[in-house]
């Protein structure tokens, strides 16, 4: 489960912070884009990967997203529609992750 919570991580940060450059976030908001995706994202895919269960891992989906959110908006005041940009960054980054999971499986 190790590989698959660090590939995971991996392309989350890649696809979210390359989504949060074209977004225009910079400097300190950008670092913490980084952040926030590292303490979601784990939790996520380890109680997803003992609970494969599509309902689940859409509640899960949606409190990463409104914990994101919430940080963007209150540490954050640079990043436009915070909460936009939470759910699109998400919505990326996860569509993303399941067209890899397509070709890479662990």
């Amino acid at each position: 489960m190790i590989p698959a919570l660090c590939f995971s991580l991996a392309l989350t940060l890649a696809a979210e912070l390359a989504f949060a450059l074209v977004w225009g976030v910079r400097g300190r908001a950008l670092a913490l884009c980084a952040l926030v995706n590292c303490m979601t994202n784990p939790v996520v895919v380890f109680v997803h990967g003992l609970f494969p269960s599509p309902v689940l891992t859409a509640v899960l989906e949606l409190c990463a997203l409104w914990v994101e959110g919430a940080c963007y908006r209150f540490f954050a005041p640079d990043i436009p529609r915070p909460w936009l940009f939470s759910l699109l960054c998400n919505a990326f980054s996860f569509l993303l992750g399941l067209l890899v999971s397509q070709i890479v499986y662990f």
